[in-house]
């Protein structure tokens, strides 16, 4: 893939600001100079763009109204142009169709954003009465102009076919998106996009479309964070001028060191972001490093319960299912000797909190037991005593 720059100073019909987001025809000359000219969106039978505001789900999505989109398997049409409710134009995806999943991330621009508060529309089109019907293709809240803009800056993950394709597009608001204090924008301290889904089609099919979502195909994994902050950061890893922090974590029933490579000095997975004694859902690039960071919330009704006997519900409404239950307890009947009980389970001393922890079969076959009373995690080895004792016996003995 080639990066080029764009003279936006000599181009015209086009405006120059960091939101242009247009799919684009190119020629090149003897000097290696690019013309772009950008893609019709009025549609027609043979090829086209269209934007997708997923504020606009009550009309594009036939009258379901909903702040996201999914596009796989089992919902392959887009949107090719819009003239109101149903009459949408659509194209549709299929084995050959690429789909881009991107990264955004705010940058300060050189040109100013003024008030525009209008967040339908996809600032393709100036049909009234329709879903698209507003020319701008940004919203800002604030009376003062800005000079921040959310942009594409990355590519998160490339598909080709829909049928291996799982994307969840959400509606891109501002305060998803941090300021150097780690405080959330406002829609009146930065210019939004207002599309979300940026399709280019060829007769009735889907050539290729950039999202701004989740790909739900990238790797995740659920953490329980036991310890307090980063083991250690750096800067200039490797050959690059970029920053790394190591965590360590309890995934898979095992301590494992979580990564993250940033270019600026803020980390997802520092203590400020990570709480020490709460579950996460990390997602990873495709380097491994950490991506996102999700606390999880504990519920009685979602696939985060906090009560095992809510599991079987959401077991069968979701995928994935975590149980963080911190209230159980032995059930020994105290009129029974306690000698009979020797080889079921014994009892440790947690080292963060000095409460009593209960170590019982269950809690040795699955390799890690969790101190009821600060919530922390700790892995188990088992060793066979037979072989010790024999190890032993084998050791020569000192003079």
């Amino acid at each position: 893939m080639k990066v080029i720059k764009v003279n936006m100073k000599d181009s015209t019909g086009v405006d120059a600001g960091a939101i242009v987001n247009t799919w684009c025809t190119y020629s090149v000359n003897s000097k290696d100079v690019y013309t772009l000219e950008a893609v019709s969106t009025s549609y027609n039978e043979d090829h086209g763009q269209w934007a997708q505001n997923v504020k606009d789900g009550g009309i594009y999505n036939n009258g379901t109204v909903a702040d996201t989109y999914t596009i796989d398997k089992g919902h392959v049409s887009l949107v090719a142009s819009s003239d109101g409710v149903k009459s949408d134009k659509r194209v549709y995806g299929n084995d050959k169709t690429v789909y881009i999943n991107v990264d955004t991330s705010v940058i300060a621009c050189k040109s100013d954003y003024e008030q525009q508060t209008t967040k339908t529309g996809n600032g393709y089109s100036d049909v009234q009465s329709t879903p698209a019907a507003d020319l701008d293709k940004y919203y800002m809240t604030g009376s003062t102009d800005v000079n921040k803009a959310i942009i594409i800056d990355d590519v998160e993950s490339v598909t080709v076919g829909v049928k291996n394709t799982n994307i969840v597009v959400d509606d891109v608001v501002a305060n998803d998106y941090n300021d150097s204090t780690n405080t959330p924008y406002t829609d009146a301290q930065v210019a939004v996009p207002k599309s979300e889904i940026y399709t280019l089609y060829e007769g009735g099919d889907v050539i290729a479309v950039i999202t701004i979502g989740e790909d739900q195909g990238t790797t995740s994994k659920y953490v329980y964070v036991h310890t307090d902050d980063v083991e250690w950061e750096e800067y200039g890893h490797g050959t690059s001028e970029k920053w790394r922090w190591e965590r360590e974590v309890l995934m898979d029933g095992k301590i494992t060191s979580l990564y993250e490579v940033t270019d600026s000095n803020y980390s997802k997975i520092d203590t400020a972001h990570m709480n020490q004694g709460e579950w996460y859902k990390i997602s990873f690039d495709a380097d491994g490093n950490v991506k996102s960071a999700t606390k999880l919330t504990f519920a009685t009704s979602t696939e985060y319960v906090n009560e095992v006997q809510y599991v079987d519900d959401a077991i069968e409404d979701h995928d994935s299912v975590v149980l963080f239950d911190q209230t159980f307890t032995a059930d020994i009947d105290e009129d029974d000797d306690a000698e009979d009980y020797d080889d079921d389970w014994f009892e440790v001393e947690c080292p963060t909190c000095g409460a009593d922890i209960l170590v019982d079969d269950d809690a040795l076959v699955d390799g890690e037991v969790e101190c009821p009373s600060c919530g922390t995690r700790y892995a188990m080895e088992l060793t066979d005593d037979e072989d010790q004792e024999s190890e032993d016996e084998g050791e020569e003995p000192e003079e």
